[in-house]
């Protein structure tokens, strides 16, 4: 097509066809670009929203957590006192043999302590005791280790024949005993 060839009626026409063109053509990227943003800020504040009810209804609930927390924090302490500190640990394992004394004079108590394992604030030391007793002795000895004012655990109880007298059992105890660190 030749535009020499075409009246200026016909020229204008071409050119304003090009800026129609041009102008839709632009306003449509604008508007898609515009409508992708509208979007996406509409899903902002969406999830804008649902986290602000998510905070009104733990503000609602902070009286509630507070008192968890209290509780918690008691608890805390109460476990902390059942934990001897490192000073203490020798009394304790004297407790623990003194814990058969009241055992007639042919028992025998040992206790001999593992390796200690530092799990974190608190260490652990596992002990196993060994002993010879008659059954009732070793329930006896169960109920006061269970009432010793500490954080004791017991892990393992194995319990064998003692031999020649029926009544007298061999007993191996491996419990763990929790204390706390040292404060530096």
């Amino acid at each position: 097509m030749n535009l020499e060839n075409l009246n200026e009626k016909q020229k204008l026409m071409i050119l304003i066809g090009i800026a129609v063109f041009v102008l839709a053509g632009s306003g449509f990227l604008i508007y898609t670009t515009r409508l992708k943003k509208i979007k996406f800020m509409k899903s902002r504040i969406s999830s804008n929203q649902a986290k602000i009810i998510e905070v009104s209804r733990a503000k609602d609930n902070i009286g509630k957590f507070e008192e968890e927390l209290k509780l918690d924090e008691e608890r805390l302490e109460k476990v902390n006192e059942k934990l001897p500190r490192e000073k203490e640990l020798p009394e304790l394992l004297g407790e623990l043999a003194e814990l058969a004394t009241p055992f007639p004079t042919k028992d025998y108590v040992s206790v001999v302590p593992g390796d200690l394992q530092d799990t974190g604030p608190y260490y652990k030391l596992p002990l196993n005791i060994n002993m010879q007793c008659t059954y009732s002795n070793l329930q006896d000895y169960l109920r006061r280790l269970e009432s010793l004012p500490r954080l004791v655990k017991i892990e393992s109880v194995e319990v064998a024949p003692g031999g020649e007298n029926p009544a007298v059992l061999v007993v191996n105890l491996e419990i763990s005993v929790y204390y706390l660190k040292q404060a530096s």
